[in-house]
């Protein structure tokens, strides 16, 4: 389909009322079992990271205030521990492989609390924590095409698998509060602490404006192709709970245009029509 056609076809879904139905039906368009199960993930994952790293965000700033320079203390990442929907934010050292907080606080969606500094004889993580701290350590020596000389954010979220692995996130920080980055971002699969899966989402740098239209209006939507896969990833759901709009994905692979949003804090993904 040619970008007149898309342009058109976005603007007509942008100007009219939501479609009725079932969220994933379009005329023509039946996903697999298998296509539907690569989407729910997507849809569960993407919520995660963008959960994650609100809480990592408001942490780290109250981390600054009350410790100053986390390199000083010797902060070599974060973990979470979740409870009960809150996120404890565990900021972690290594003293001679052994791995200890170094600062913790809790973020619950809305505010920082249990604030906590811990001294150079705190106990050492629980061992769960410390298989997901050596995760996240993992991919450093990775070769990553870079789209950004900003340092990547990472967040590391439990892989759901039957071998216990994670999943280890390297996203590209927005460059500012207008701006998206969809290309640079990579997912690890990451068990015992070895890197044995990785992927990128994009094949090239790319970037969409997220607040503002070239004089001044404010955005409707986004839209963005799609090659890698035949459904929106996870990175298209965290995407749309930063940019705060609707994002338009054509997946060409599936010749699909989809509509991923966010109702009352939850994300959804709806096919609007077969391209």
């Amino acid at each position: 389909m040619n970008r007149t056609r898309l342009f058109a076809a976005l603007v007509a879904l942008i100007s009219t009322p939501m479609l009725a139905g079932s969220p994933l039906h379009a005329e023509g368009a039946e996903l697999s079992a298998e296509d539907r199960q690569q989407l729910d993930e997507a849809l569960r994952l993407g919520t995660d990271i963008f959960r994650y790293d609100q809480a990592a965000w408001h942490t780290t700033d109250a981390m600054v205030e009350d410790i100053g320079d986390p390199a000083k203390v010797g902060i070599r990442g974060w973990v979470i521990d979740e409870i009960d929907g809150t996120l404890k934010v565990i900021y972690f050292r290594v003293d001679d492989g052994v791995y200890r907080p170094a600062y913790s606080a809790s973020y619950d969606g809305n505010t920082v609390g249990a604030r906590m500094v811990h001294g150079a004889d705190s106990d050492p993580l629980e061992p769960r924590l410390v298989e997901q701290a050596e995760a996240r350590l993992a991919p450093s020596d990775f070769q990553f095409m870079r789209c950004s000389k900003q340092a990547f954010n990472t967040v590391v979220l439990p892989s759901g698998k039957p071998n216990g692995g994670h999943y280890v996130y390297y996203l590209v920080p927005q460059p500012d509060l207008e701006t998206i980055a969809f290309g640079g971002n990579y997912r690890f699969e990451v068990v015992d602490g070895k890197v044995i899966a990785d992927r990128t989402f994009t094949r090239s740098c790319i970037s969409l404006g997220a607040a503002a239209g070239s004089k001044g209006e404010k955005l409707a939507a986004m839209t963005i192709s799609h090659l890698l896969d035949p459904v929106p990833t996870e990175l298209h759901v965290f995407a749309v709970y930063t940019a705060r709009i609707p994002i338009f994905v054509l997946t060409t692979d599936s010749n699909l245009l989809w509509e991923i949003g966010v109702t009352e804090g939850t994300a959804s993904a709806r096919i609007v029509r077969r391209m």
